[in-house]
């Protein structure tokens, strides 16, 4: 195994002990939720997003709920809500009379609120685990024809805080052939901090890769960007970002260069729960020179998931890179497919 895949392997299993220590001091399970069908189920709301709640129970552990299913909800608890306008609550839930509502109780007074019209829900009061979303990714490809092999393991661990969504995202991929074989790497750490208004919010992001196909033996970025959400509910979300960054890199004949260059960046998601349950994320970023002009440089994903048990997801992913102006060591682009599984491990 690679060494940059073994290191990854090993920080993923010290995040499931992380949290498995912090299910054991979870808060007390005494919140309700009411479904469609009438059913009743006390638990503890531990977030809600991406179109699921996901709520801990005593008898069934922790499930994943349709928020489409659910009528009403109750807690004592204090949570962020994040409605479909974009707009930002802070207060507690309370079952409301009215079906398909809840009743959030906040500073500026109390107000039945459509359970459709609430996009997010962050309990502010909730331990490190339930603020905490980590996905592991696994993915091999084998080309006979060419007796080429692709093997991927990524991680993107998620931390939602008052105002702010941080990431951290990392990828390891090996292609192997007859004659060579390449690796790619690439560790970002990001943030994005909601405005007042928040529809927009400013990006931040420290990131650092290698590419063999590309001749990069380490590329070091700083980015300052300015983003704004175009749509997001609960079945669809796009934002657009735009801003400048800062490239410090080393190509495979040890020659170095320092640059500024432009960023205008594309995340897009959409997903299905009715059958089959899917889960499509793209993202697609450009990089014009600035003070080297003429140069451009991109990146981009593209997964398709789909649910096969629990917290376990099948995917097809592809990924590529370019880059117009490489040293002779270098094809300009890179690119990979690899279907593969994903493990939700929060």
């Amino acid at each position: 195994m690679p060494q940059s895949i073994g290191l990854m392997a090993r920080f993923v299993l010290g995040l499931w002990v992380v949290g498995a220590a912090a299910e054991a001091t979870a808060r007390p399970r005494t919140d309700m939720v009411e479904l469609v069908n009438g059913d009743r189920v006390s638990g503890e709301i531990k977030s809600m997003r991406n179109g699921m709640l996901s709520y801990g129970t005593d008898s069934m552990g922790t499930v994943s709920i349709e928020w489409d299913g659910v009528n009403t909800l109750d807690s004592n608890h204090f949570f962020r809500f994040r409605m479909i306008n974009q707009v930002r609550l802070f207060g507690a839930l309370g079952e409301s009379e009215k079906p398909g509502y809840v009743l959030v109780v906040h500073s500026e007074g109390v107000e039945d609120i459509a359970v459709q019209d609430i996009v997010a829900i962050t309990p502010i009061e909730g331990s490190l685990q339930e603020r905490l979303d980590a996905v592991v990714n696994f993915g091999y490809q084998d080309f006979r024809a060419s007796d080429s092999r692709t093997t991927e393991l990524g991680l993107r661990v998620s931390y939602l805080d008052e105002y702010s969504e941080n990431r951290l995202e990392a990828r390891a991929v090996v292609a192997e052939s007859e004659t060579e074989t390449n690796t790619s790497n690439r560790l970002d750490l990001s943030r994005r901090h909601l405005w007042q208004n928040p529809i927009y919010f400013n990006y931040y992001r420290v990131g650092w890769e290698s590419n063999d196909q590309l001749a990069i033996d380490r590329r070091v970025v700083g980015t300052y960007g300015i983003g704004r959400r175009i749509y997001d509910d609960n079945r669809t979300k796009l934002s657009l970002v735009g801003g400048l960054q800062a490239v410090s890199e080393e190509d495979s004949l040890g020659e170095s260069t320092e640059s500024i260059e432009g960023l205008v960046s594309v995340d897009y998601r959409i997903w299905n729960f009715s059958s089959p349950e899917l889960d499509l994320v793209t993202g697609v970023r450009l990089y014009p020179g600035i003070t080297e002009s003429g140069r451009l440089r991109g990146d981009g994903e593209i997964t398709l998931s789909w649910e096969v048990i629990g917290d376990i997801d099948l995917n097809l992913s592809a990924f590529g890179s370019f880059d117009n102006e490489t040293n002779r060591d270098g094809n300009g682009y890179d690119y990979g497919i690899t279907t593969g599984i994903t493990w939700d491990i929060q």
